[in-house]
């Protein structure tokens, strides 16, 4: 029997326009066997800070976790969360008012963790008293945002980002983050380590199997980069895996399974985010703009002979977007 875990976010129904972190009322975990197809709602959290209660453009949402030693570690755009993954009981939460727009917590082997804190283009290093250790600019230079004395997980957005970094891992005890704006994934802790760089649309993830390293990109591609020797060994358009015009989704999560397929998360787009979204025409895939997206799935992927196995959709037990994917404990 394989489960999966899968952590995203529910879309709020009084999403109005111009809003960001709006789009969501809760982060929610969802266990999928992937043999049966049966869900499973683990977590379902609306909770707001109180520093941001009277502030109804800041949603909740869960971004990327990171599932390790039998404990899901969980960020939403404010807080880092850890759960016990056996019982999804809350253990801990933490928050700090550097926090904006947090996309991936990663813990590390000092009992500290590493969050991508995309709103102020960095990476934190903090411990479990939220104070901060360390800060990692992932811009050429300066850190564009300034520290000063506001509390910028009140401030709704950041944007324009100059990097937007969205997720952290580690090679060879080395930290790494994905520049989305980029299209990239960078060393924070040796500056000499050369760069992955991806040709196709905009990077998420950051998964390492073996010799190889996995990205997806939000339009609908895999590359998988050797880690030795940086070349590029795999790049699968996804979108030519399906026959039909419709917009596959934002392609964001990853996972291995046993027998070597891929696992992805594809995100129903929202109007306004397929309205503003040009990558697939820019890339000349040719779908038809007046067929509504895809609806948020999973999808099993053939990596050796390129097709399509099987598919999930998870917007029946409420999950409206994907942003993790994990083998179950």
């Amino acid at each position: 029997m394989t489960e999966l875990i899968l952590v995203g976010g529910q879309n709020s129904e009084n999403l109005k326009k111009g809003e960001a972190w709006g789009a969501y009322k809760a982060g929610i975990i969802v266990r999928l066997n992937i043999d049966s197809g049966a869900t499973e709602v683990l977590v379902e959290d609306s909770s707001r800070p109180d520093i941001i209660k009277d502030i109804p453009e800041i949603g909740t949402v869960y971004k990327a976790a990171t599932l390790v030693d039998k404990l899901a570690f969980v960020c939403t755009t404010t807080e880092l969360i850890v759960y016990d993954a056996q019982t999804w009981k809350e253990k801990q939460r933490i928050s700090s008012p550097l926090f904006n727009d947090l996309h991936h917590v990663l813990p590390n082997s000092n009992g500290n963790y590493w969050v991508a804190n995309t709103g102020l283009d960095n990476v934190l290093e903090l411990d479990s008293e939220a104070n901060v250790l360390k800060k990692y600019c992932t811009c050429a230079g300066e850190d564009p945002k300034s520290f000063d004395d506001i509390d910028y997980r009140t401030v709704v957005s950041t944007k324009p980002h100059v990097t937007h970094p969205n997720y952290v891992f580690t090679l060879d005890n080395e930290l790494y983050v994905t520049r989305f704006k980029q299209k990239d994934a960078i060393c924070l802790t040796d500056t000499t380590r050369k760069s992955f760089q991806v040709r196709a649309g905009n990077i998420h993830d950051g998964l390492a199997s073996g010799d190889l390293l996995f990205f997806t990109s939000t339009n609908g591609w895999i590359t998988a980069f050797n880690i030795s020797s940086g070349a590029i060994e795999l790049e699968l358009d996804l979108n030519s895996l399906y026959k039909s015009k419709e917009p596959l989704g934002w392609c964001r999560g990853i996972e291995i399974l046993e027998n070597g397929n891929l696992v992805v998360g594809f995100s129903r787009l929202r109007p306004t985010k397929f309205r503003e979204n040009v990558d697939w025409v820019s890339k000349g895939i040719g779908f038809n703009r007046k067929l509504s997206p895809m609806v948020t799935r999973v999808a099993i992927i053939n990596v050796n002979k390129p097709s399509v196995v099987r598919e999930f959709s998870v917007e029946g037990v409420g999950m409206n977007a994907i942003f993790s994917i994990h083998l179950s404990a």
